[in-house]
């Protein structure tokens, strides 16, 4: 029975083994991937899904990932998006299974399949085609790819474009529509078609005035000052939803003409229009921001007209309770009326929603008047007067309520409002009125690729300095060619995104591309008060870990609310339609007027056209050389202007506000608001040596509108000369000082040379300056806390006074030293600063160590206290050592010199004496050995046995003579080691003898001894026994058993204790005679 038993115990584990053994083979991914498209719908499915969700070790990806930052190399990267690695994403897979799913529960998959809508997908591979006249060694062959699209077509897959990557390095793309029934041949295609490297869906991008004009100086500093409008000859290429060329601000399209606005149109998605159209009202918007021309919609009555279409869902608030929706603020700078005319209709059916009043709420949230709204589509009209004493920001909102769980309408608005007639703006405008527009109409990936790719190509052709990219996608192939704009002499400027979170890097992430790539300027939001507002995406470090995003910040409004006084920025409003969705369209409710928006899409466009202004000033197109160091030049003008918006906090999440920094950059702000009149300041003001300035600046906490932040100059500084500057701080102030370097580094980002930055209310700040190069620098003065007027002083001295204080403090004299030896050195200048380190050297007689045998050119490096001093080049022997300090005008000075040794060469006698080679030991060890350097002489020796590895057992130090050590060794030493000796002269050279093999055996040793221990315990008791025996037989005893009686006789004749010998005569028997104890 046992034996069944055991023998039933085997056989279930032999199954239960090849069981688990065949799901290995079954499922694995190469085996996956043989077999996927035979196995059952059944278990397609379930075998998908676990591929699908199959992560990689989370340590071991990450470490790939950071390792791949650094070439970067996208190859880890994109596993995070093709987890199962089988070159189909993972957004794209899940399609597959829910189609597959929806087909097996389907009863006519043939009907199902023709309802349903094709999908975009984007076919990557790696290598330029062939097909090109253009193309240097192809890595995709005609062969491969006239069977990639044969197979292409075979199942049906429409090709909607190829694009062919303009760089060796990166993937080409075909842009395709596959229906949604022919899915699930994908990864049979992918499999079979190995020049493929990824297949993904085209996704689509997600696109992320007035007051703005003031906030960034524009008006009325620099159109007044600067007469700078945007030049005229270049263009601001826009990739966006298309723009509406109806409009005055945008009004006239001519490709390549120079008296339009638009001069350059592509649309390439699959409508392929030749002439300009919109979809959504964004890149109409965007395009008036960035470079719209002068424009003010007046109505009748002299009034500016803002219109706006809304779709409202409120699905989860609580039913039968009348609240208050803020659908639009406005700022109100001049006496009037107001008058907003609204109406509303359900927006789904079964919609329970009701709006019963349309509002207009003053700056303090009070209801300044009110209308009751009749019903749906019934436009009504709400007027209210404003006088001189209540000017400021206005909204408009609707009283609604819902009542069960389908609560979404749509609401219709149009307002009229006041402006100044005496406002220092004179009409509403873009930032670069003058400048042209290129654009390019582009929504889903493989079209943005395109656009780029046509900018790449066609971007000199239509004076193309500036893309704006008002979008965030994640991809790759962007990604790529976003990066070749800068390098190719374009100023790339992009949206930092709407997606703040509290916790997270969502500016920075590989997500939010192009608006995270290092050398895109990436622009976040702010309102009108300069503080963050409340939907910009907070940052970090990009993928590189190179730079932190955002860049910079730049108006971009705030969202309405009854308290609030946000108002949203006005722009364009497209003619073609009212869009309440991107797919619900209605008719246009007002030509030519403006419309709001919020979106750090908005603060991107204004960016684009501040860079416009810079470029005028710098002469335009004529004087623009399409270089990657002009590009980066004026990135970083930008940025170091720029002030930040703290102490202000982030709107409605104070819990993670912008920091002081000075000078650094902030995950929220990066350098701060954007300030074009400094950047231009810094261009074309100079401030000269030995003169006083002054000016008034303001915090961006103390005045919103028309506020000067910071004081920007161009200085020219010499190395012949040092500097100081003396700021004098109003009282009530906190104003801090930077200088910059002229070159910014690899990203754009500026280099800041010194600065003072004490923090403290009305502290001058004093500083000197010493530049270790000549050239252009920068000088800007920032208001970090309240205004007022400052005075800077800024003097040079020519410097006549030789350094002091020279001295060297390792090596010492009389010390040897040895290849790459650090000295560490003290020498201090009082004006233009140590700028050079001389070397005099001597080589001395060995014996004398007087007598000069050669003198050596004297050679200089950069001054530091710490450096490297390279001896390789000298023969072995002493020197006479001088080391001078040299400042910026060439002042010198000695320290005192010193004599050294220089020894390269390792002791050169060292022998191991004992142990002996392959020889056994045991317990103590004797090591001897001995060491001779006939120059620098013994430093110490030490004695190594590999089983005490990695310290020494043994050292001595100024060893002479024969040197031995008794090494006891025991049990844990046991087994084959290597001895060996390390000889250290005083210059730190070292030499060893070769390594004694030997064998440690303590325990062999304890063995024998125990052996003979017993042997000898054995043999003491065989001799006892027969003496013993030999004994007894002399006394005529005839057996040992007699032993007992002959002691009761003993005792009875000694008269001793009977009981005591009864005990012992019984515990005898008991050894004699065991089965006493049972009697």
């Amino acid at each position: 029975m046992i034996i069944k038993k055991r023998m039933m115990f085997f056989f279930i584990c032999f199954i239960l083994f090849f069981s688990m053994f065949y799901s290995y083979l079954l499922f694995n991914e190469d085996s996956y991937k043989r077999k996927h498209y035979i196995i059952t719908q059944d278990s397609l499915m379930s075998e998908y899904q676990n591929h699908n969700w199959d992560f990689v070790d989370e340590l071991h990806a990450n470490e790939e990932l950071n390792n791949s930052m650094i070439d970067n190399s996208f190859v880890n990267l994109l596993r995070q998006y093709d987890r199962n690695q089988n070159r189909i994403y993972d957004t794209l897979d899940e399609k597959i299974v829910s189609y597959i799913h929806t087909k097996k529960r389907s009863n006519s998959i043939d009907t199902l399949s023709e309802d349903l809508t094709d999908i975009r997908v984007l076919i990557a591979m790696k290598g330029k085609f062939s097909n090109s006249e253009h193309d240097e060694n192809p890595v995709i062959h005609d062969k491969l790819f006239k069977q990639l699209i044969d197979t292409l077509q075979i199942n049906k897959i429409k090709i909607v474009r190829v694009m062919k990557s303009p760089f060796n390095s990166d993937y080409d793309y075909i842009s395709a529509k596959i229906p949604t029934a022919q899915l699930s041949i994908l990864p049979k295609f992918v499999e079979e078609n190995p020049i493929i490297e990824y297949i993904k869906e085209d996704l689509e991008c997600t696109p992320l005035m007035n007051t703005a004009l003031l906030q960034h100086q524009v008006f009325p500093m620099i159109r007044n000052d600067y007469e700078l409008k945007g030049d005229n000859q270049s263009a601001i290429a826009i990739i966006d939803s298309g723009i509406d060329e109806t409009h005055p601000m945008l009004s006239g399209y001519g490709d390549k003409d120079p008296s339009k606005k638009i001069i350059g149109w592509v649309d390439f998605s699959e409508n392929d229009e030749l002439n300009p159209y919109a979809t959504t009202e964004h890149g109409t918007f965007v395009s008036s921001v960035a470079a719209g021309k002068e424009y003010t919609p007046l109505d009748a009555g002299g009034r500016v007209i803002v219109s706006r279409s809304h779709n409202r869902d409120w699905s989860g608030i609580e039913p039968d309770i009348k609240y208050l929706d803020t659908v639009i603020s406005f700022n109100v700078s001049a006496p009037g009326p107001i008058i907003a005319n609204g109406s509303w209709e359900k927006a789904e059916v079964g919609s329970t929603a009701q709006i019963h009043n349309i509002s207009i709420i003053t700056p303090d949230g009070s209801y300044a008047a009110n209308a009751s709204i009749p019903g749906e589509n019934t436009n009504t009209v709400v007027q209210y007067d404003v006088d001189e004493s209540n000017l400021g920001v206005y909204k408009v909102g609707y009283v609604f309520e819902v009542s069960s769980s389908i609560k979404a309408y749509n609401v219709f608005t149009d307002i009229h409002f006041n402006v100044s007639s005496n406002s220092i703006i004179p009409e509403f405008q873009g930032i670069a009125p003058e400048s042209k527009v290129v654009l390019l109409k582009a929504r889903t990936e493989s079209e943005i690729i395109a656009a780029l790719d046509w900018i790449l190509d066609n971007g000199t052709e239509y004076n193309i300095t500036t893309v704006n990219m008002s979008f965030k996608i994640a991809s790759q192939g962007v990604r790529s060619r976003a990066e070749q704009l800068v390098s190719n002499g374009f100023i790339a400027v992009a949206a930092a995104g709407n997606d703040y979170a509290p916790l997270g890097n969502t500016a920075g992430s590989f997500e939010n591309t192009p608006g995270s790539i290092d050398e895109i300027i990436s622009v976040g939001a702010i309102d009108h008060m300069n503080h963050i507002s409340s939907y910009s995406s907070a940052g970090g470090y990009t993928i590189t870990g190179e730079t932190i995003k955002p860049d910079c910040v730049a108006s971009g409004g705030e969202f309405a609310s009854r308290y609030s006084e946000y108002p949203p920025l006005l722009a364009a409003d497209a003619n073609d339609h009212d869009y309440i969705t991107e797919t619900e369209l209605k008719a246009d409710r007002l030509p030519n007027d403006l419309r709001s928006y919020v979106g750090t899409s908005f603060s991107s466009a204004i960016v684009s056209g501040i860079t416009q202004l810079i470029i005028d000033q710098l002469g335009g197109i004529n004087n623009w050389n399409y270089s990657k160091d002009e590009v980066n030049k004026i990135k970083s003008w930008l940025l170091m202007t720029c002030t930040e918006t703290a102490p202000n906090d982030r709107n409605w999440d104070g819990n993670y506000d912008p920091l002081v920094n000075k000078g650094e950059k902030d995950i929220h702000e990066g350098y701060g608001r954007i300030n074009p009149l400094a950047a231009l300041e810094l261009i074309s003001k100079t401030l000269i040596s030995n003169t006083t300035d002054s000016d008034y600046i303001t915090a961006v906490n103390e005045d919103h509108y028309n506020a000067k932040t910071c004081y920007a100059r161009n200085i020219s500084l010499k190395t012949t000369n040092y500097y100081t500057i003396n700021l004098t701080v109003p009282d009530n102030a906190d104003f801090d000082v930077y200088i910059y370097k002229d070159n910014p580094n690899d990203y754009g980002e500026p280099i800041l040379f010194d600065s003072s930055t004490s923090g403290i209310l009305g502290k001058n700040e004093v500083f000197q300056i010493s530049p270790s190069e000549n050239g252009t620098y920068y000088l800007v003065v920032k208001a970090i806390r309240g205004k007022g007027t400052f005075t800077i002083n800024f003097t040079d001295y020519l410097d006549v006074t030789p350094p002091f204080n020279v001295q060297i403090y390792t090596p010492t004299s009389d010390s040897y030293i040895r290849k790459q030896t650090e000295f560490y050195v003290l020498f201090e200048d009082s004006g233009t600063g140590i700028q050079k380190i001389k070397f005099h050297m001597q080589r001395l007689d060995n014996e004398t160590r007087s007598e000069v045998i050669k003198s050596y050119e004297v050679w200089e490096i950069e001054y530091s206290n710490y450096f490297q001093f390279d001896t390789e080049s000298f023969v072995d022997g002493y020197y006479n050592l001088t080391l001078s300090a040299q400042d910026g005008n060439f002042n010198e000075k000695n320290a005192t010199n010193i004599i050294i040794g220089i020894d390269n060469t390792p002791p050169e006698y060292v022998e191991l004496f004992n142990p002996i080679l392959n020889e056994e030991y045991y317990g103590s060890l004797t090591i001897s050995g001995e060491a001779n350097d006939s120059f620098s002489g013994l430093d110490y020796i030490e004695f190594w046995i590999s089983c005490r590895w990695p310290t020494p057992i043994y050292t001595e130090n100024n060893p002479s003579g024969i040197v031995s050590y008794e090494f006891q060794s025991n049990r844990s030493d046991d087994g084959f080691n290597d001895v060996w000796i390390k000889a250290y002269d005083n210059a730190g050279n070292v030499a060893e003898t070769i390594k004694i093999y030997i064998l440690i055996n303590n325990r062999g040793f304890a063995r024998l001894i125990t052996m003979g221990l017993s042997i000898y315990s054995v043999f003491i008791g065989i001799m006892s026994y027969k003496i013993a025996k030999y004994v007894l037989l002399k006394i005529e005893f005839a057996d040992i058993t007699q032993i007992p009686q002959k002691i009761r006789d003993i005792i009875t004749d000694l008269g001793g204790n009977k009981a005591e010998a009864r005990n012992s005569l019984n515990a005898w028997e008991r050894i004699t005679n065991p089965q006493s104890e049972f009697q």
